[in-house]
């Protein structure tokens, strides 16, 4: 597998120059550059090398394996580290000569809620919005859910502001609930969602977005239903 991180100079931390320019001209493995990186870089360094020699050097602790489907969801970058896995994206990106596109980006290239507790990057909604089972929830209960495929990219983060960015990749059955960065999970605001979905033009509609004809009822689905059977219930006994 070929992978090659782009370097912008005006959207790169200076310390990471400084660096390159330490490489010598036949140096151009992942491993060289993580060797004249200062230390502060070796955990993202570290995500993308899955190097268990590196990892003892700078004393990162082993990866934690969490559940797939919502791995970027519980990623807590304080607490946790986990090896970023290239699978999905070799399933996807099959040309074996051309080497994955990584680039370095600053925070506001991409969203500037984003904060290091975000592994992914939202980029937008391929097609329709369909239903799903809740199967790939915590606790599953048999509830039908709205669903989309999504366009994400995979997000290192260098410092709060900079991160390697992945190259973009589709995503199948991503619930809508699940759509959004740390910061809205805290606040309860959706504009990830807005920006990707809502926002989107109707096509054949000159100023009309998705957001002014339909609105996919993303929470709260299972109390709906529980009220829906009750007044089913309630019916019956009249």
């Amino acid at each position: 597998m070929n992978l090659r991180i782009n370097v912008n100079f005006g959207q790169t931390p200076a310390t990471m120059i400084t660096a390159f320019s330490q490489l010598k001209e036949n140096e151009t493995s992942l491993h060289a550059l993580a060797n004249v990186l200062p230390e502060y870089y070796a955990k993202p360094m570290a995500r993308i090398l899955g190097d268990q020699s590196f990892r003892e050097r700078h004393e990162i602790p082993a990866s934690q394996v969490f559940n797939v489907a919502h791995w970027w969801r519980q990623y807590t970058d304080e607490v946790s580290f986990q090896v970023l896995s290239f699978k999905h994206l070799i399933e996807q990106y099959t040309d074996e000569i051309q080497p994955l596109q990584f680039e370095v980006m600053r925070r506001e290239q991409l969203d500037p809620k984003l904060s290091p507790s975000d592994v992914v990057h939202f980029v937008r909604v391929d097609d329709a919005p369909y239903l799903i089972g809740d199967f790939n929830k915590t606790s599953p209960t048999g509830v039908l859910e709205p669903a989309v495929v999504v366009e994400l990219r995979d997000l290192i983060w260098l410092d709060p502001d900079h991160a390697i960015v992945g190259p973009p990749y589709d995503w199948k059955d991503q619930y809508i609930c699940d759509i959004s960065v740390s910061a809205e999970a805290k606040s309860g605001s959706r504009d990830t969602l807005r920006r990707i979905l809502y926002d989107q033009p109707v096509e054949g509609l000159a100023g009309i977005t998705l957001g002014d004809v339909v609105d996919y009822r993303d929470r709260g689905r299972p109390a709906d239903l529980q009220i829906l059977k009750a007044a089913q219930v309630g019916k019956k006994a009249d």
